[in-house]
């Protein structure tokens, strides 16, 4: 038992049935297992009843692997003298700005159960094995994440014995010692994931007249010298209004690559950029970019050039410095100065030499920083190889396949995957190269809450990742979707209020009037959280699949004006998708022997033969004179930006909108609706999101317009949970029956303009409202 503040600390009985030991708070290897089986061979009962058999491993009586602590009110009760609740309550204390001490929770219910926690690369490097558990709280109710008991490594034990331990932090830890073995560990150990990835890409960016790094020797900015390696900084930018916002302008650049030439100006850098400076000097390291620094801010060319490299930038960088520290960069790098540092541990001794320790996730540290909010610090820290990420008074290394921290035992080259990385958004790119659509997804779905200062940087700060992103799935972006695999990025929906991303351009009578800044049809059009939620769950996603559902369940040949105004063709027929039509393809507009269709330029059946959906009438009103289409051949400019226009040609129809107020349906957002679409004759035969304001324009135009964009495999659950026989098969036979839709609102122009999307049986659009279903040229805005 410990003595803490006069109390006798005794574990409750709760507490007390886990009869925890050090013992199961490690992994044996295959060899130690494999002799304590041998060891337990006399009957078996004594195997069961030996202290290393997994059976042994459960918490408490049960055996299902979870032990029921009891609700936040009873353990609160208890940690008075149990030393274990103590810790549980001050594991949920750490994550949530009430206090707990007096919260009436009786509802909240936390449970305790094993998770496997850190791996150890094998001698071939090839592979890992688990090699410790740590004791998971995982609460049922409420807002907390889960959080975890470790053992607490003794400081004498060698490093490979207390590997993935618990370690005691103090204002005396040498953080420049332990960033120096983190780096050098994952240097030596961890070629090629974590190394640079092109030798020639990262030369041909050092050789350019816009690319700069700031010399901390010599306090100026200069170009990086051949042969060097440079590190990033990530952070957040102090307020306008604050004395520490240097920017390097044109006026003074030339006088900032004199030796000490940035001397003058260091009381008015914030001090994460100050620290930083240190921080490179005492690792031995000379060059820093710093973008507020490196690109000059006035000019148009260098902010744009170089934010057009963001991939480069922080992929080619040593390591990347993030600064998280609240509230923004003036806090600097707390970890670094021992008389700032605040780093809590909560230690209890569950029994005699055996102490247990409270761990959090990396993440649930990062998480709630203004720095994890920001949109251009979202790519930076994943587009880089190594980061030093400083965040609560504390330093956690990420790299591609390790994570690092003061608090847990891990320096040792065979250190691998642990529970450091779990939630980290780097590790979406381990299915990179066989989900590709999966990754980006999720990435969209990231970063689209995250703030912005000016919100027309909403492609800019995502840029590097659709550089990286179009480098592994070879392809190009258009207003952020990927051109290779436009009818499914199009799929995109709101998981919460959504309103038009503005800008304001043009002037009338009445001053200012609001213009979309981006199109209708991309997620950057609008502010708000999106995802794919239902296109990533209605398809595998692997490669051969999405080929075999653009053949089969699209139709659509997409254009984009460009920045003249022509007709640009989104996807070309002679890349990826072409190249693995069947070799039976005659061409288009001509069918093979067996086929009742012709084939478009992709192999696909054509849905309208008489009109290929490639010959077109409309103009704009920016471009009124003619229709003129861009050379296939000619090579698209990246850095002029296409116009906001999608042009093409597909099936649409009128069918009414009503407000769905069905209570067994699961609500979405409170900020949306889910409606049903119904057809002429008055029954249901689709279902769709919309904003809740729609409710009320609905009951002054029932009938809305809908385009047809694709084919869909089935309803989700909370689109449509019961079966109404709109179509005479059973709903398990059911597949590929329904469209994709875009619910469109007209200008005065004709021109559309997405307002939601949905699915909607084929069936239905033979059952338009006030005529049959039309195959029209579409301008979608």
């Amino acid at each position: 038992m410990e003595i803490s503040r006069g109390v006798t600390r005794v574990l409750c009985p709760v507490c007390s049935s886990m009869n925890l030991s050090p013992d199961k708070f490690i992994i044996p290897t295959h060899d130690q297992a494999h002799k304590v089986q041998e060891h337990a061979q006399t009957s078996e009962k004594q195997y069961l009843n030996n202290s290393n058999a997994s059976e042994n491993y459960n918490l408490g009586p049960s055996k299902r692997g979870k032990l029921m602590l009891g609700s936040l009110t009873e353990i609160r009760e208890r940690s008075h003298r149990c030393p274990f609740c103590k810790l549980v309550l001050q594991a949920a204390q750490e994550q949530t700005e009430k206090d707990l001490s007096e919260e009436p929770a009786n509802s909240l219910i936390c449970c305790a159960s094993w998770q496997v926690d850190g791996h150890e690369f094998d001698e071939s490097r090839l592979s890992t094995t688990p090699r410790t558990r740590r004791i998971r709280l995982h609460w049922n109710g409420g807002d907390f994440q889960d959080s975890y008991i470790v053992l607490l490594g003794d400081s004498n034990e060698k490093a490979k014995d207390a590997l993935f331990l618990g370690r005691r932090v103090g204002r005396d830890v040498d953080i420049i010692g332990l960033m120096r073995t983190w780096l050098n560990l994952c240097e030596e150990h961890h070629k090629p994931t974590c190394g640079i990835q092109s030798r020639d890409h990262f030369e041909d960016m050092r050789s350019r007249p816009y690319f700069g790094v700031v010399d901390v020797v010599d306090m100026k900015l200069t170009s990086l010298p051949p042969g060097s390696r440079y590190i990033a900084l990530s952070y957040t930018w102090p307020d306008s209004s604050h004395p520490t916002r240097f920017t390097t302008k044109k006026g003074h650049v030339t006088s900032l690559q004199l030796p000490n030439g940035l001397d003058g100006y260091i009381k008015y850098f914030p001090r994460a950029i100050r620290d930083s400076f240190d921080l490179l000097r005492h690792l031995g390291e000379r060059y820093l970019w710093v973008d507020s620094i490196c690109i000059v801010q006035d000019s148009k060319d260098s902010l744009e050039l170089n934010l057009k490299m963001m991939d480069q930038v922080y992929g080619n960088a040593y390591f990347t410095i993030c600064a998280a520290d609240d509230p923004d960069a003036t806090a600097g790098l707390v970890a670094l100065h021992p008389e700032s540092r605040h780093a809590s541990q909560f230690i209890e001794q569950y029994a005699p030499g055996m102490r247990l320790m409270v761990s959090q996730l990396t993440e649930s540290y990062i998480r709630k920083s203004k720095w994890n909010t920001r949109a251009w610090t979202f790519q930076e820290r994943l587009l880089s190889r190594r980061c030093a990420i400083f965040s609560r008074g504390q330093v956690f290394f990420q790299c591609r396949r390790a994570a690092m921290s003061e608090d847990i035992w891990s320096e040792s080259p065979t250190t691998g995957w642990s529970i450091g990385l779990a939630k980290s958004p780097q590790q979406v790119f381990s299915i990179l190269p066989v989900r590709p659509l999966q990754v980006y997804g999720r990435l969209v779905e990231m970063y689209t809450p995250r703030v912005l200062d000016f919100k027309d940087d909403i492609l800019a700060a995502f840029s590097g990742i659709s550089n990286m992103l179009g480098t592994a799935m070879k392809t190009n972006f258009v207003y952020g979707l990927p051109d290779e695999f436009f009818d499914w990025a199009l799929l995109w929906d709101s998981r919460h209020f959504q309103r038009r991303r503005l800008e304001r351009r043009k002037r009338d009578s009445n001053g200012r009037k609001l213009e979309p800044m981006f199109p209708s049809w991309s997620w950057c059009g609008w502010l708000g959280t999106m995802h794919y939620k239902h296109a990533l769950s209605s398809l595998s996603l692997h490669p051969l699949e999405m080929q075999w559902w653009f053949l089969h369940h699209t139709w659509i040949v997409w254009y984009v004006r460009d920045c003249w105004g022509r007709l640009r063709l989104i996807q070309q027929p002679s890349r990826s998708v072409q190249s693995n039509v069947d070799n039976n393809f005659a061409g288009p507009g001509m069918s093979t022997p067996g086929q009742s269709k012709p084939l478009d330029m992709y192999g696909r059946e054509m849905h309208y033969p008489d009109r290929d959906g490639t010959t077109f009438n409309r103009t704009l009103p920016d471009f009124p004179y003619s229709i003129e289409k861009a050379d296939p051949d000619e090579k698209r400019d990246l850095l002029r930006q296409d116009s906001r226009f999608l042009q093409f040609w597909t099936w649409s129809a009128q069918l009414y909108v009503s407000f769905d107020d069905s209570h067994d349906k699961p609500k979405p957002s409170h900020e949306l609706r889910r409606f049903g679409i119904l057809d002429s004759k008055g029954d249901w035969c689709g279902s769709i999101l919309l904003r809740q304001d729609w409710e009320k324009k609905i009951d002054d135009q029932h009938v809305q317009e809908f385009l047809a964009i694709s084919d869909a495999k089935e309803f989700s659950a909370e689109e449509y949970d019961y079966w109404n026989y709109y179509i005479p098969v059973e709903k398990e036979y059911s597949s590929w029956d329904l469209y994709y839709v875009l619910m469109i609102e007209r200008d005065k122009e004709g021109i559309a303009r997405r307002a939601g999307l949905g699915k909607v049986f084929k069936e239905a659009f033979s059952y338009s409202c006030g005529r049959e279903k039309a195959w029209n040229e579409i301008i979608l805005g």
